[in-house]
This record gives C-alpha cells, sequence and structure tokens, in this order.
C-alpha cells in the first residue's frame, strides 16, 4: 500500500473483465475527518455500489490478524445493517463477512498509514467474455521469471555482500528489516489457486489434480514463512552461513513456482484451445451427398 503503487491498470480490467466501473472516493487531499465524513454517508445511503475502504486490521481486535506486524493496511467492503451503530463488513481476501461495530471500524480507519478507498459501480456489471479472460491471462502471465524469488534473492546477497546497489555499506543486521513485509506478501501467493479453480470449473477436470496444485502452492506459501525466519536468524545471530540456506530454499521456491506455472500455462492451454480456437473456428459440418 506504498504511495507509489499504481492499482489503475487493475481497475481498467476490472472493468474491462466485468463491466464494473472502479472509481477513487477518497481524497488524499482533504482532512481525514471529512474523508471519514464521506465515507459515513456512502455507507448509509448505499445504492448499486460497492464500498470499500483501507483500514488498519490491527485495530480491529475481533477480526483475526496472522501477521501481527505494527500495523496491517488491508482494504475490505462495507455496507449498512438495520442497526445505525453497526456496519456489515465483507472481507474477500480472508473470505470473511460480518457485523462489526460502526464506530470500531471508523477508529481502524482513522490512521495516517491508511488512506484509500474505491466505488465499485454495479450498474453494468455483466460475466466476463472468453476474449478478455484470455488476454487478461496473456498479459498477465509471466512464465520466464519469478519476481517474488529473484527480488528476495537480490536482497539477501546484498545484505551477505554488505552493499546494496548504489555499493553503499549494507549490514547484515538490516535483513530482518528489508524482509519483514514477506508473510504479507507471501500470502497473495495463494491466488494461483483461483486461477486454477476457474480453469478446473471451465474444462471439469479432475478434482485429484487440483488438490495437488493447491498442495504445491501452499508449500509455495509456507516455504516464504521459512526464508523469513531463517533471515531473522542470520541478520540478528553469529551464523554467516545461514546464508547459503536461505539462498538454498529460494532456489527451491523457484522450481516450486516454475512447477504451478506449468501446470497452470498446461490448463490455460486447454482451455485456449476449447473456447477461444474452437469457437473462433467452428468444425465444417459434412452435408451427405
Amino acid at each position: 500500500h506504498n504511495d507509489n503503487i499504481n492499482h489503475e491498470l487493475l481497475t481498467q480490467w476490472y472493468e474491462k473483465l466485468y463491466g464494473i466501473q472502479v472509481t477513487t472516493w477518497y481524497d488524499k487531499s482533504a482532512s481525514k475527518e471529512s474523508n471519514i465524513d464521506k465515507l459515513v454517508t456512502l455507507v448509509e445511503n448505499r445504492e448499486q455500489q460497492h464500498i470499500t475502504v483501507l483500514l488498519d486490521m490491527l485495530k480491529l481486535p475481533e477480526r483475526e490478524n496472522q501477521f501481527n506486524p505494527a500495523s496491517y493496511p488491508h482494504y475490505v467492503m462495507l455496507g449498512p445493517t438495520s442497526d445505525p451503530a453497526l456496519w456489515f463488513m465483507y472481507d474477500p481476501d480472508y473470505q470473511w463477512e460480518g457485523v462489526i461495530e460502526k464506530n470500531k471500524i471508523l477508529n481502524a480507519v482513522n490512521h495516517t498509514h491508511v488512506a484509500n478507498g474505491y466505488l465499485f459501480s454495479e450498474k453494468n456489471s455483466r460475466p466476463s467474455f472468453n476474449e478478455d479472460i484470455d488476454q487478461y491471462f496473456s498479459e498477465c502471465f509471466v512464465a520466464e521469471k519469478n519476481p517474488l524469488n529473484d527480488a528476495i534473492r537480490e536482497i539477501v546477497v546484498a545484505h551477505k555482500n554488505g552493499k546494496n546497489r548504489a555499493g553503499n555499506l549494507l549490514g547484515r543486521c538490516k535483513l530482518n528489516t528489508a524482509l519483514e513485509e514477506l508473510p504479507l506478501i507471501s500470502s497473495r501467493t495463494y491466488a494461483y489457486e483461483h486461477v486454477f479453480a476457474f480453469f478446473w470449473r471451465e474444462l471439469f477436470l479432475p478434482e485429484e489434480e487440483f488438490q495437488h496444485w493447491c498442495e504445491e502452492i501452499d508449500k509455495l506459501s509456507k516455504t516464504y514463512t521459512k526464508i523469513n525466519l531463517a533471515a531473522m536468524e542470520y541478520a540478528l545471530g553469529d551464523q554467516p552461513e545461514l546464508s547459503d540456506k536461505i539462498i538454498n530454499l529460494i532456489d527451491q521456491q523457484d522450481a516450486t513456482e516454475y512447477g504451478i506455472k506449468q501446470g497452470l500455462k498446461a490448463a490455460y492451454d486447454q482451455w485456449h484451445e476449447k473456447f477461444i480456437i474452437e469457437t473462433s473456428f467452428p468444425k465444417t459440418l459434412e452435408v451427405p451427398a
């Protein structure tokens, strides 16, 4: 949720895929109080739209916070209930929904490090077209590299060598801080499951194979936890040989992730053949003589 991150590509694709227009309601030039007032108005007068807001999950003890950082910026969707003091919260990321006190939610919004929100209009919503799904997969699927693993490896090697990209001195003890967001980032690898689920549902593929890929994705995510723990031990302890263990774990991650991508690409190729190629070039009917 860094200010340098731009969500424009994702919002454009969301509208193209589902016909749902995404707009920003949060005004970063206005005060926090003003934006909270706007949020209350939007929720209490919600019509044909979903309202999302960035809040600090650490301020909501009702919700599980498995990462336990100093703060946990996270997007949720909000809606009204029959009781003005209670709001309904939808959290698709964690497959959670429930009622929470309005004031507790607003307290979680009222922090300087969380400042954003979007509206998702339902007015023109529709099912996705296969051609758009095909283009989206082709543009977003990165087959030839694993950017997260590459970044972790570069960070670990830089701290091992004691210099950053600019050649400035870099203490090994800083590695702990450099990778502190890894547990949160690595949880996003479970998104692979959603892609497999889509192709498996469309192609009626065997459940056993789907479960196999789910286990591989789970292994991928949990190994990042091992990397994070090893990095903490390396940064704070006196065992320089641990850097080799971390690099070996990253290499294992590459093997696992490339395997997942090969399975995903094979499923996509089947889907592409059935829903794009065959529908574009229908078979010619043979007319009896």
